[in-house]
């Protein structure tokens, strides 16, 4: 099959250019794709949904041409949690590959240097290890504000930290004694919030960041809790436009495909609009 020619690839431009449409302004759409397995490297789902990445971005060039900018990155697993609704736990590992720092597993490498689209320097890397250590920090600092999102359940053995609305119920963190432990929606909701922080750097005068993002689908539940969480933990100067675009696999190929997406406005651009 040609990768352009996957029908979910045409339904992820439709829903880019829904946002696109609503908000109008200087976009950048990020592309996440190739995540893999700091210890078993890059698999069939990793080197597909890169691939599926640069398919996708090449779409959105024809169409837009120079109304929006793309930049790529790729998050490692150096963690090897396996998350459901209730916990995380640690994968046994395999076979460590040799890949620290901006290293990447020599099949993701190959096609990064096969693409016209991509500059491989300019290819942010993300690393879920560090995602976790400053997802605590981050709950850390909110914890110490007058007004905190959280909800503290005591348990026996430690505190829960929640996050609860009428949609959502879910641990962010535990806490015994002075220790704490991010759970898997922190984490992912750290990455996301690092994205937006990346973006911004990269291209001051954004007012529009939409995050195209490559899950299997295994991971659904942590991935759009973490989506939710995002507004709980980003810093107040991160008040702007973005999206999220959640692309689930649930196989290798893309054969099997959900997509779901989350838009937040930010409260300048709504007042702006009353």
């Amino acid at each position: 099959m040609n990768l352009c020619d996957k029908d979910y690839l045409s339904n992820v431009i439709t829903v880019v250019d829904s946002i696109y449409q609503e908000i109008n302004d200087k976009t950048v759409i990020y592309l996440e794709g190739g995540h893999f397995s700091h210890n078993f490297g890059a698999d069939d789902f990793a080197i597909n949904t890169l691939n599926d990445a640069i398919a996708l971005g090449s779409m959105i060039i024809k169409k837009y041409q120079r109304n929006i900018k793309l930049t790529y990155g790729i998050l490692i697993d150096d963690l090897g949690l396996a998350c459901s609704e209730d916990s995380c736990t640690i994968l046994p590992t395999g076979t460590k590959q040799d890949s620290t720092g901006s290293e990447l597993p020599s099949e993701l490498e190959s096609i990064l240097s096969n693409s016209k689209l991509i500059k491989r320097d300019k290819v942010l890397i993300f690393s879920e290890r560090t995602s976790k250590n400053r997802a605590i920090d981050s709950i850390k600092k909110i914890i110490k504000k007058d007004k905190s999102p959280f909800i503290f359940n005591e348990e026996e053995t430690h505190t829960e930290i929640k996050l609860v609305d009428q949609n959502h119920s879910f641990v962010m963190a535990r806490r015994q004694g002075h220790t704490f432990t991010a759970k898997c929606p922190a984490i992912m909701s750290q990455h996301y919030k690092d994205i937006l922080t990346k973006v911004k750097q990269r291209f001051a005068d954004v007012t529009n960041i939409i995050i195209i993002d490559w899950s299997d689908l295994s991971d659904k539940t942590k991935v759009t809790q973490g989506r939710f969480a995002l507004s709980a933990i980003k810093d107040s100067n991160q008040d702007i436009n973005h999206s999220i675009i959640n692309i689930f696999f649930g196989d290798d190929t893309g054969e099997i495909t959900e997509v779901n997406h989350e838009i937040h406005l930010s409260k300048k651009y709504l007042n702006q609009n009353i």
